[in-house]
């Protein structure tokens, strides 16, 4: 568990049991020493009322938005001295638990009454999140133990697309293949069916995801991220079936060589889709959810105006299409918003725009079908971009977790089609 201290520096702090009845007790790794919140007030050393601007403030890295300690009371962006919601829970990203403001509700072991005589704090929970535990241990797989994952390295793809195939299976899809050629080789894309309350023969979703990686990089945001999340999607829309049926796929070869051309995996089944004239009604891309940035100016955008309408960090997910696109994902945007805590933007935009067409929903959008990709926004954000430092220790499983949640309610929130 951590929290980080927000002064003129940033360090990293750790939640632990309170030292003390009374006391909750948080310690700075880097010293040692702990950092107490009392019934009193509030003291870590020197760090007193002032010290730090006129407030002491707490941000959790996962979010990077504040916790404040105010002076006359408690707050968590905007939530000010006052507050008496019990229901108002803070879920925490990174141990997928609550943190609850609450008047008079006491917490956990000796999480007690400790933060004036209004409010505490308490957690819920205890056991780490099994989906982002899932998620975690399918991009270490992917990214981790196949590795790179590149066009001229096919049998790590085939093991890959094994792996896929395998995970879909366990959870009760129907799985097929679909191969297609490039050069002298073989590829597959790998296909598993949900069936909904509805026959599939009324329109179905397609979410896809491509597990082939750039030479030299072993790939975990891109897009081992992308592929973890397309498969726990499929094991919640296969425990809890929605009532649109579903089909998940996971793509080969839309990296270079054959980046955005009537080579990729993903256009071999767009066409062969349009060639049978299935009722597709809408596609979703999962490309690179897996990076997040909290410092003011780690986001970047293809245009300079995008500063004016857009956050500076790199603590949201992002929602992009076309034009046509734009009701499909901009109803999927806000289901998604209200069941999730993170945050969430939406473009959609001409396909000149450098970047809004580099996933697999561009194959969707030559065949006809409306699609949009889910990104954490590759190359505007994660300096490891295809590189070998794409690893599987650089990445937020439980913000992941909580895209995949989000998508899942979305979906089941949107149906019958937009």
């Amino acid at each position: 568990m951590s929290f980080a201290f927000e002064g003129e520096d940033t360090v990293q702090v750790g939640v632990k049991k309170g030292l003390a009845p009374g006391r909750l007790g948080l310690h700075r790794p880097d010293t040692g020493k702990p950092f107490t919140v009392e019934r009193d007030g509030t003291g870590y050393n020197e760090l007193k009322r002032g010290s730090v601007t006129r407030r002491l403030g707490l941000h959790q890295p996962d979010t990077g938005k504040p916790f404040t300690v105010e002076r006359g009371g408690t707050g968590y962006n905007g939530f000010k001295k006052g507050v008496r919601d019990p229901g108002l829970g803070l879920l925490r990203f990174n141990i997928g638990m609550s943190v609850a403001v609450d008047k008079e509700v006491t917490g956990y072991g000796e999480f007690k009454k400790v933060w004036t005589r209004r409010c505490c704090l308490h957690y819920h929970g205890g056991m780490a999140d099994e989906l982002q535990s899932r998620l975690e241990a399918h991009v270490r797989f992917l990214a981790g133990e196949v590795g790179v994952r590149s066009y001229d390295l096919p049998g790590r793809l085939d093991r890959a697309a094994d792996y896929i195939e395998e995970a879909m299976r366990a959870v009760g899809l129907q799985v097929t293949r679909q191969p297609f050629r490039y050069g002298k080789q073989t590829f597959y894309n790998v296909i598993g069916e949900a069936p909904g309350e509805l026959p599939a023969g009324e329109g179905f979703y397609v979410v896809g995801a491509h597990y082939d990686t750039v030479q030299g990089s072993p790939g975990a945001d891109d897009n081992a991220s992308g592929v973890a999340g397309m498969l726990e999607l499929a094991r919640l829309t296969a425990e809890r079936p929605l009532r649109r049926a579903m089909r998940f796929v996971g793509f080969s070869l839309e990296e270079p060589p054959v980046f955005r051309s009537s080579r990729m995996g993903s256009m071999a089944y767009a066409q062969s889709l349009r060639e049978e004239a299935a009722p597709v009604l809408g596609m979703v891309s999962l490309e690179m959810i897996g990076y997040y940035c909290h410092l003011k100016g780690c986001q970047f955008y293809p245009l300079r105006l995008f500063r004016l309408f857009f956050p500076r960090q790199g603590d949201f997910i992002a929602f992009v299409g076309d034009v046509a696109s734009r009701r499909f994902t901009r109803q999927m945007k806000a289901l998604f918003a209200e069941h999730c805590a993170l945050p969430a933007e939406c473009l959609n935009a001409v396909r000149a725009v450098p970047g809004v067409d580099f996933s697999d929903h561009y194959s969707f959008w030559k065949n006809g079908y409306r699609a949009f990709m889910v990104t954490d926004t590759a190359f505007y954000r994660n300096p490891y971009y295809h590189a070998p430092g794409d690893t599987p220790d650089t990445l937020d499983y439980a913000r992941m977790a909580e895209v995949v949640r989000g998508l899942y309610k979305a979906f089941e929130g949107g149906q019958p089609p937009f």
